[in-house]
């Protein structure tokens, strides 16, 4: 399902996820490969689409950030980059998402992509969020001749 999202999206906000798989010990953890905030983030940047991360609100978006070097004030747990560092497939997915991902796409620039990846404030979340899809939507729609 997540690899067909795009499809049916025109960007994607990441918020929060799970950082460390399922195990006895964090029964709670992610299921799968890798946490499904990373996997719908390689879809977006896969499909060449906008890529908003809210990286404040803790979670796999805050680790991604923080490897995206977006996120450099966000608090991101040891145990969180150490399970990123240790499982060969979410690395790589944060690798490729690292290589592809495009700040341009998302209408921001480097200051509000910080502030994106940095903020608890659901208003100034929302506020960036739109100024970066508007600015996305007038480039993307060219000039009127």
């Amino acid at each position: 399902m997540r690899g067909v999202l795009p499809h049916f999206c025109d960007a994607r906000l990441l918020i929060g996820g799970k950082t460390v798989p399922a195990s006895k010990s964090t029964p709670d953890g992610y299921v799968g490969a890798i946490p499904g905030i990373i996997e719908e983030a390689l879809y977006t940047v896969r499909a060449g689409q906008p890529l908003f991360i809210a990286g404040g609100f803790g979670g796999a978006a805050a680790v991604l950030a923080h490897e995206l070097g977006i996120g450099a004030g966000i608090p991101v747990s040891e145990a969180s980059l150490a399970a990123v560092r240790a499982v060969p497939a979410y690395r790589d997915a944060v690798e490729e998402i690292a290589s592809g991902f495009d700040p341009a796409l998302t209408g921001l620039d480097a200051a509000d992509l910080e502030r994106l990846a940095t903020t608890q404030r659901a208003s100034e979340l929302a506020g960036l969020i739109v100024r970066g899809l508007s600015a996305g939507a007038t480039n993307a729609g060219g000039t009127d001749a």
